[in-house]
């Protein structure tokens, strides 16, 4: 075997992405297809049922379309990226945003009892998640810096 087929296959190795990768990207795919549903269904929306929602269906469908939009892109970036460890973490950051404007979006626009009622659950659910992240980027980027 000679030198250039050993790079090649090095350099294919390197490219290819882990399990761990692959799955995330099926889970980005999966949130921009729901993303993709919000989007038709706030345009298939019956008239009188838009009237009763306090979020506009206009303004749904072009924010589901937006997070399929990034969703999607994410994905592809999770498989094509040269730098997977970077675009695990872009990932992981999004998702977390996502987090925060889904409880947002509940905070402002919930009217009924059920949703006011789970919202303390959500808020604390999403501070958790949010402290985690955040420890865990500390640490990886503590790591790296020091290496």
């Amino acid at each position: 075997m000679s030198d250039t087929q050993t790079t090649e296959s090095i350099q294919k190795r390197a490219i290819q992405p882990s399990r761990s990768t692959r799955l995330l990207a099926i889970g980005m795919i999966l949130l921009a297809l729901v993303q993709v549903g919000a989007a038709v269904r706030a345009l298939t929306l019956p008239p009188d049922l838009a009237t009763q929602i306090s979020l506009l269906p206009a303004l749904e469908f072009l924010v589901a379309g937006m997070w399929a939009g990034v969703f999607a892109f994410q994905a592809w970036l999770l498989m094509r990226s040269a730098d997977k460890r970077r675009a695990r973490r872009r990932t992981v950051v999004m998702l977390g945003a996502f987090v925060v404007y889904t409880v947002a979006r509940l905070a402002v626009f919930a009217q009924a009892d059920y949703d006011r009622n789970r919202l303390p659950f959500l808020l604390l659910l999403t501070v958790i998640v949010l402290f985690i992240f955040t420890v865990y980027y500390g640490v990886t980027h503590d790591a790296q810096s020091q290496d």
